[in-house]
Parts: C-alpha cells; structure tokens; sequence
C-alpha cells in the first residue's frame, strides 16, 4: 500500500522558509491542485508561524513510500 505525503514550503512576513505537510494526499496530486491549495492558504491566512504569515508560495513536493502491512 503507498502512501503519499504533500509538502508545501513558504516563505514568511519575517522572511523565512515554513513547510506545511499534509499527509495521505491522492499519489497523482497535480502541481496546479497544490498550487490551488497552496494559494488558498495564504489568502485565507490559515496559518501563523511565530507570529508570521505565510506569504509566498515556493515550492510542492510530494513523497510516495510504501507500506507493507505484516
């Protein structure tokens, strides 16, 4: 069984690199679909590190590994 891992990575009002994981996301996330969510939690301001908005979306990463259930 896979198992896929989304990571999106920010920058911040203060100028620092933040990374939202999101785990067990569909194996065939689009980077437009990550973009989307990307975009939609900065606009909504659903997040605040050490009192920093997310300001910049910079990146999308997904990570498939697998899992053996024993």
């Amino acid at each position: 069984m896979a198992r896929a891992t989304l990571y999106l990575y920010f920058k911040d009002s203060a100028g620092n690199t933040q990374k939202v994981t999101i785990k067990d996301v569909r194996e065939d996330i689009s980077n437009s679909e990550a973009s989307e969510l990307a975009d939609a939690i900065i606009s909504k301001n659903m997040f605040t590190i050490k009192n920093a908005k997310l300001v910049q979306h910079l990146r999308s990463e997904v990570e498939i590994s697998e899992v053996t259930v024993l």
